[in-house]
């Protein structure tokens, strides 16, 4: 569809593109999905990439039948160099930098095993953001202008499949950090407090989203807050209250089953997230997102 030019890219905030294990034989990226990935970031797209062989297809040093444009665009839009072909290795960890600095976790087993995990090397103002061991790039963040763009975007590239992360919580984890690095507010911190406080009440985009049976709504605080977070339907009808509580300033996740405060599972349609704070001199927050339960 991308390469037919049937979906524009340029339509969406953000573009998630799962390439699982694809290598040569199916060709991760052609030239026209390229052209359409440029011109994307260009005009300053947000790209999250994940899969195992992607660098290996676009590298003449990985399968050999790479050609120069396609080690161009590895280079110069997907802001990465391919260092090996197997890490040998199925566990990442976040180190003391990057959006995953605290986080460490398995993949690779299912939902089908991962045979040669990419190796890569951050070039071109990106920072390794998950590593294999202290020698090898697992993943690289980005963010900044492509080619000859002017406007900045951001990327995010796992060099693993992402569906092959092990846990549900904790690729709801995984996917909330990334999330949070696209469409995240700005955030302070000092030396005695070394976990960023977000500068601006947010209630960030779910995820997944469209979602079955579970999502994933995340929401900052920058101060000491009466929280509630609630779903309603399309008439107002109030479904479920997930947040009734006061919480201190920082980041939050809360997992909502597609079911209302009775238990029972809700039909497919829109629903509506709605985050709402209250501090002491400060003005009352609100704001709502839809949600959409597809089954």
């Amino acid at each position: 569809a991308v390469s037919d030019s049937l979906v524009n890219l340029g339509d969406y905030d953000a573009v998630f593109w799962i390439l699982g294990d694809e290598s040569v034989s199916s060709e991760t990226f052609s030239a026209a999905e390229q052209a359409q990935v440029q011109a994307y970031l260009e005009n300053g797209g947000y790209l999250f990439l994940s899969g195992s062989e992607i660098a290996y297809d676009l590298d003449p040093d990985g399968s050999g039948g790479a050609s120069p444009e396609d080690e161009q665009f590895l280079h110069d839009y997907l802001k990465a160099d391919f260092a090996a072909d197997n890490s040998q290795l199925y566990s990442v960890s976040g180190g003391n930098s990057g959006i995953f600095y605290d986080m460490n976790f398995d993949f690779g087993t299912l939902p089908y095993p991962v045979a040669s995990p990419d190796v890569l090397i951050p070039l071109a103002g990106a920072q390794a953001c998950l590593n294999y061991d202290s020698n090898q790039t697992a993943a690289i963040q980005y963010e900044g202008t492509f080619g000859s763009g002017t406007i900045p975007g951001k990327l995010l590239y796992l060099a693993f499949p992402f569906e092959t992360i092990e846990g549900e919580l904790t690729r709801h984890r995984v996917m909330a950090r990334v999330f949070n690095f696209f469409f995240g507010l700005t955030a302070i911190s000092d030396d005695a407090n070394p976990n960023p406080v977000p500068a601006q009440f947010a209630l960030l985009p779910n995820y997944p989203n469209p979602f079955n049976p579970e999502t994933v709504i995340s929401y900052q605080l920058p101060v000491f807050s009466e929280v509630d977070v609630t779903v309603y339907n399309l008439l107002g009808e109030k479904v479920v209250t997930l947040v009734a509580e006061r919480q201190s300033a920082g980041s939050y996740q809360v997992l909502w089953n597609g079911r209302s405060r009775n238990g029972a599972a809700l039909a497919s349609g829109v629903y509506l997230a709605r985050f709402s704070a209250v501090a002491e001199g400060r003005s009352p927050y609100q704001e709502t997102r839809k949600l959409l339960l597809v089954k």
